[in-house]
C-alpha cells in the first residue's frame, strides 16, 4: 500500500482537545471529503474506539493508523483492551504510539530515554493481544541509530518534517539508518502568511503539490524507502493558539527559524486542507490531483465550486447534537435536523392533527411546476421514508432506460413515472454523491423492487427513499381549485415579492391544509430537478414580514401570522428580529432570514392581496397629481412592513409632485423639531412607497407608475448600477431621494388627501370613478 493520507482530529468550534474530540459527529461528512481527495488512510492523535466510526471509514475505503497510546499520563495497561476490541476490524492498518515524542516527552515531560522505555512497555502490551498488525511510532525529524535499535519492536517509523519545499536528505539518511519502512507522519504548510499578513491559499496549495509529489517520487514502489505520507491536516482547529479564543480563528504562530513554506511560521489554526466549516481550500484540490504511484488520484476533476460549509451538516458541528453519529443537518447553513436534535412541540392548531411519522413528505407525480388536482379513483403516491432500502434492480434497457448496472434517472419525477409502469416497483432511491448532481451523467435516482428493510448505512451519508403506495383519493389531501402554487426560480426576498405580484403573492400557508399543499409543491419542484434536497436550494421564501410597531409577524395581506411550525431554535434573531425580518421554509420548518439569500420563489395563485393603503382609489374625479396631501409620522419600520403602519384611508408617502414633496419635507422638519425624528442616521430619513423593478429596469411607485422628474441625492442617479442590492427608496429632510438596501428601520410617513373634493381613500371596487393611488 502507498499511504496517501491525512491527519484527522475533528474538534468543533469552541471545543478543545481532547475533551471535545468528536469522531462520531464528523465521520460521515469528513469521510466524504477524504474520499473525494483520494485519501486512503488517516492518522489519529487519540484512539478511535467506536466501531461505527471505523465502519464508515472502511465503507469509504479508508484505513486507520490508530493511535492507542499518546500521553504518559495514561496507564500502559489501558492499551490492551483497546487492541483486543479493535484488532479484527478491517479498517485497522497499524497501531501507533506517540506523536513526535522526542519533543514533548509523550506529552508528560518524560526524558528521551524515559519515553523510549515507556514505548517499549506499550509495544509489549500490544503484542500480548495482537501480533498481526504492524506497530508504528511518530518521531520529530529522524531518530538516531541508538533510538532505532532500542525500539526494535517498532515495525514502521513515521517522521514529522517541516522545512519549506524540501524534505532535505531524509530519505537517503533513513535508508542508511534502517531497513524498515518510513512514512511522513506530518508534512505540509498552513494557509496563513504572517508576512502579508493574511490567508495565502496559493502558497499552501503550491507546497502541498510539491511535497506530496516528492513523497511519491521516493516511494518503495519506485525503489526507495518511503511508504507514503499523511498530510497535516484535514480541517482547521480553532483551539490550538494558546493565546487565543477557541470560538475565534486566531492568527498566532511561532517562528523557530525553519518551518513551513512560505513564511517559516507555524500558524497553528490554519493548517486545514479545508476551513473549519469544511469549505475546500486550493490545497485540497492540489492534494487530490497528485496521482498515486499506480496512477490513481482523487476526484480533482469535480468543480472547484463544490459545496461550501460542507462540515456544517455534521452532528459534531452543533452543540445540541454532541454524542450523536453522522450528519444532523439537511442544510449546509447548519440548521439542525429535528430527527437528530429533538422534535418540536409546536404544531399548527385549529385543525385536527393526524398521527404521522415526523419528516415524511408526500408527493404525487407532478404536473409541470404547479400542483394541480388529482384524477379520480386510485392514486399512486410516494412518501419519503428515510432509512428504508430495496435491493431489487431494474436492468439497463428496461423500457429503454440507461445507467450503470441498473436504470438511472436524472430527475425523481422520471424515476417515479418509470416505477408507476412497473407493479413490482416498490420505491425510488436517491444515492448521495455530494460533489456531483448527476452521479456520473446518468442520474442519482433509481427505481427498485422487492421488499423494503431498514438500512442505516444507506441513510447515514444522505441516501433517501420514497416508498410507492396506492391509495384511495379520499385519503389524499389534494388542493382545491385556486390553491395552486407555481415555482418561478430563485431570488432574494425583494425579488420574490415582485415576481409573485402577477400571480397573487409569495406562498403564505395559513392552515395545515395549505401547508401540506405547499410542501407537495416543493416536493414536486425537487422531483423535477428545479429545486434540490440541500441548502440553499431546498429553501423557499414565505410571504411573512416582521412588523416592528406591533412586534409580531404579518403576512403580505396584512393579516397576523399564527401557528407556524418553527424549526429548532427559531426564530434565531428573536432578540433583534430586524436582523432577519423575513420568513423562509425548508423541510417543512420555518426560519427567520435576512433578505439576501437566493431561495426558491413559489407563488400562491388564486389569492389577491387586498391592502387598502396601496390599492385604494381616490373618490371623485380629481387627478392624483393635482391633489394636496397631509403627511404624518406613523413610526419606524423596515421597508417591507411600512404599509402596515399606515391606517385605513391612508398610505405610505408617495410624493410625486414638488408640492407634495414640500408638504412631506415640512412634516419631517416638524418631527425633527419635536424630537420625534433624528437629525442623522437611518432614523433621519423616511421610506417612500416606491421600489426598483428588475425586469423593467426602472423605479416605480407602488401603483406601478414610473418615477419621473424627481431630485436624486448626489450619490444617486436612479440608474440600475447597484439597485439590485438597494431596491428601496428613501427621502431625506432636504427632499432628496436615495436608493437603500433592506434591513434598516427608517421613518414611515403616511399621506392622506385633504380638501373638499376628496377626504379619504376608498376601496377600488366601490364603483366610483377615479385614479388608482
Amino acid at each position: 500500500i502507498f499511504l496517501k493520507g491525512v491527519n484527522w482530529n475533528p474538534v468543533p468550534q469552541g471545543g478543545t482537545h481532547p475533551a471535545d474530540l468528536d469522531y462520531a459527529g464528523f465521520v460521515v461528512a469528513d469521510a466524504a471529503l477524504m474520499k473525494m481527495a483520494g485519501m486512503n488512510v488517516i492518522r489519529t492523535y487519540e484512539t478511535i474506539t467506536d466501531t461505527a466510526v471505523l465502519d464508515e471509514l472502511w465503507r469509504n475505503n479508508i484505513y486507520v493508523l490508530n493511535t492507542v497510546y499518546s500521553s504518559a499520563g495514561a496507564a500502559v495497561s489501558s492499551v490492551g483492551p483497546k487492541v483486543q476490541a479493535l484488532k479484527s476490524h478491517p479498517a485497522i492498518l497499524m497501531w501507533v504510539i506517540g506523536n513526535e515524542w522526542n519533543y514533548n516527552g509523550l506529552y508528560g515531560g518524560l526524558s528521551l530515554w524515559g519515553s523510549v522505555s515507556r514505548i517499549r512497555q506499550v509495544i509489549t502490551e500490544i503484542k500480548k493481544y495482537d501480533t498481526t498488525h504492524p506497530i508504528a511510532t511518530i518521531y520529530g525529524e529522524l531518530p538516531t541509530a541508538d533510538v532505532v535499535n532500542a525500539l526494535s519492536g517498532i515495525d514502521v517509523w513515521g517522521t514529522n518534517k517541516y522545512n519549506g519545499l524540501s524534505f532535505d536528505s531524509i530519505f537517503d539518511r533513513w535508508a542508511s539508518l534502517s531497513p524498515k519502512p518510513l512514512f511522513l507522519g506530518e508534512y505540509g504548510a498552513d494557509a496563513y502568511n504572517s508576512g502579508t499578513p493574511g490567508e495565502d491559499q496559493s502558497a499552501q496549495s503550491y507546497a502541498t503539490d510539491v511535497l506530496t509529489k516528492l513523497i511519491v517520487d521516493n516511494t518503495v514502489t519506485n525503489g526507495h524507502v518511503c511508504l507514503g505520507g499523511v498530510i497535516f491536516e484535514l480541517s482547521d482547529e480553532w483551539w490550538k493558539d494558546s493565546t487565543g479564543n477557541p470560538n475565534e480563528h486566531d492568527r498566532g504562530g511561532i517562528a523557530p527559524g525553519s518551518g513551513p513554506y512560505s513564511d517559516k511560521t507555524f500558524n497553528e489554526e490554519w493548517w486545514g486542507l479545508t476551513a473549519l466549516d469544511g469549505t475546500p481550500r486550493q490545497a485540497f484540490w492540489s492534494f487530490a490531483a497528485v496521482a498515486l504511484p499506480n496512477g490513481h488520484k482523487g476526484l480533482s476533476a469535480f468543480p472547484k465550486g463544490a459545496p461550501t460549509s460542507w462540515r456544517m451538516q455534521a452532528c459534531g458541528a452543533h452543540p445540541k447534537c454532541v454524542g450523536k453519529f453522522g450528519n444532523c443537518c439537511n442544510q449546509f447553513d447548519g440548521t439542525p435536523d429535528d430527527a437528530c436534535c429533538g422534535t418540536l412541540d409546536e404544531e399548527l392548531d385549529n385543525v385536527t392533527t393526524t398521527t404521522e411519522e415526523p419528516h415524511t413528505f408526500t408527493t404525487w407525480v407532478p404536473s409541470g411546476s404547479a400542483i394541480a388536482s388529482g384524477s379520480p379513483g386510485h392514486i399512486i403516491k410516494y412518501t419519503r421514508r428515510p432509512g428504508l432500502f430495496a435491493v431489487g434492480i431494474f436492468e439497463v434497457g428496461t423500457d429503454g432506460c440507461t445507467g450503470v448496472g441498473e436504470c438511472n434517472f436524472v430527475h425523481r419525477s422520471d424515476a417515479q413515472r418509470f416505477c408507476n409502469k412497473h407493479p413490482e416497483c416498490t420505491a425510488v432511491l436517491m444515492h448521495h454523491y455530494p460533489f456531483s448532481r448527476t452521479c456520473g451523467g446518468y442520474g442519482c435516482y433509481f427505481a427498485r423492487k422487492g421488499s423494503l428493510s431498514e438500512n442505516p448505512g444507506f441513510a447515514r451519508p444522505g441516501g433517501l427513499t420514497w416508498v410507492k403506495e396506492e391509495v384511495e383519493e379520499d385519503f389524499v389531501v389534494l388542493p382545491e381549485p385556486g390553491e395552486n402554487y407555481v415555482f418561478l426560480g430563485f431570488g432574494n426576498a425583494h425579488e420574490a415579492y415582485l415576481a409573485c405580484k402577477p400571480y397573487g403573492q409569495v406562498a403564505s400557508p395559513k392552515t395545515k391544509r395549505e401547508l401540506e399543499t405547499l410542501k407537495a409543491a416543493i416536493d414536486s419542484a425537487q422531483a423535477e430537478g428545479k429545486m434540490e434536497t440541500y441548502w440553499p436550494e431546498n429553501t423557499i421564501w414565505l410571504g411573512g414580514i416582521w412588523n416592528t410597531k406591533y412586534g409580531r409577524w404579518y403576512w403580505e395581506d396584512n393579516t397576523p401570522v399564527q401557528h407556524l411550525p418553527w424549526g429548532d431554535g427559531q426564530p434565531s434573531s428573536s432578540f433583534r428580529q430586524t436582523n432577519e425580518p423575513y420568513l423562509s421554509m425548508a423541510e417543512g420548518r420555518v426560519r427567520d432570514s435576512d433578505g439576501s439569500y437566493q431561495f426558491g420563489i413559489i407563488c400562491e395563485t388564486g389569492k389577491k392581496i387586498a391592502t387598502p393603503a396601496k390599492q385604494a382609489t381616490l373618490r371623485g374625479s380629481v387627478a392624483i397629481n393635482d391633489m394636496p396631501f397631509d403627511y404624518f409620522l406613523a413610526g419606524f419600520s423596515l421597508p417591507e412592513s411600512a404599509a402596515l403602519l399606515c391606517p385605513i384611508g391612508t398610505r405610505v408617502a408617495m410624493p410625486r409632485t414638488s408640492g407634495q414633496l414640500k408638504n412631506m419635507q415640512d412634516s419631517m422638519k416638524n418631527s425633527i423639531a419635536n424630537g420625534d425624528l433624528e437629525v442623522s442616521g437611518p432614523k433621519s430619513t423616511a421610506w417612500v412607497s416606491a421600489t426598483w423593478h428588475v425586469g423593467a429596469g426602472q423605479w416605480k411607485w407602488d401603483d406601478d407608475v414610473p418615477l419621473e422628474n424627481l431630485e436624486w441625492a448626489s450619490e444617486n442617479s436612479g440608474k440600475p448600477s447597484d439597485e439590485a442590492t438597494r431596491p428601496y427608496l428613501m427621502v431625506d429632510s432636504a427632499g432628496r431621494l436615495h436608493s437603500a438596501p433592506p434591513g434598516a428601520e427608517r421613518a414611515v410617513f403616511c399621506e392622506r388627501p385633504v380638501g373638499p373634493s376628496s377626504s379619504e381613500f376608498s376601496n377600488p371596487t366601490s364603483g366610483k370613478s377615479g385614479v388608482e393611488g
